[in-house]
């Protein structure tokens, strides 16, 4: 478990943060929503960041110290980031149908071949999205906390890639989805990827979900916090 430093098709980079315990991909999708915010990167004085992301999303988490019963709720989530100082965050829940038009709004789109220049520039905050894993049965089989760091776009064509920082399998998800229909994740292995890490965990099976419930930045901290 642990960090990752991921390369997708798309030419990027993404540092993807690989749960320690069943249940701790809320934690963990906090985790990344700070480092990617704060630009920081693991090890060093960097651990310390890590431990009091820990400490606070404690205060709020509905379960034991170990996370392997129970995941985080929403709320658990929106208050840890709060109280990290890092913008000012806000929770949509049961929104699966308006979800494509929010991750647009608050994340914004990288246009295919601007430039990381540009792109960086009028990027903005990562997404944490509640995924519901859907069976065979089309019934509710648990949920999942995933961050989406990035989305792509051909410019002219409403055509858009997210790339999906999957805390289970410590791996980028390039899923392709459109405004107007809900976000549907399948969470299966990657067939092509490039990494630089430890050990994570592994999807057995193809993971079909629907992002019901987003997480997302309404404001900047701003240059002086």
């Amino acid at each position: 478990m642990g960090w990752f430093i991921r390369f997708t098709r798309f030419g990027d980079s993404h540092l993807v943060f690989s749960q320690e315990q069943d249940e701790s991909c809320g934690l963990a999708s906090c985790k990344m929503a700070v480092f990617k915010i704060n630009k920081l990167r693991p090890g060093g004085a960097a651990l310390t960041t890590e431990r009091n992301i820990e400490r606070i999303y404690r205060r709020y988490a509905p379960t034991h110290a170990g996370f392997d019963r129970e995941g985080s709720t929403t709320s658990c989530i929106v208050n840890t980031l709060n109280d990290l100082g890092i913008g000012n965050w806000q929770a949509q829940v049961n929104v699966s149908a308006t979800i494509p038009a929010l991750m647009l709004r608050y994340l914004g789109s990288d246009a295919v071949g601007a430039g990381s220049l540009i792109n960086g520039i009028t990027r903005g905050f990562p997404v944490i999205l509640g995924v519901d894993w859907l069976g065979a049965d089309g019934r509710y089989h648990g949920g999942h906390w995933v961050l989406v760091d990035t989305v792509n776009r051909i410019p002219m064509v409403d055509r858009y890639w997210a790339s999906v920082c999957d805390p289970w399998d410590g791996n980028v998800h390039i899923t392709r989805f459109q405004t107007g229909t809900p976000f549907r994740y399948e969470a299966d292995s990657v067939p092509v990827s490039f990494s630089f890490g430890g050990a994570e965990h592994r999807y057995t099976r193809t993971g079909i979900g629907i992002a019901n419930d987003i997480i997302y930045c309404t404001r900047s901290p701003g240059f002086f916090g």
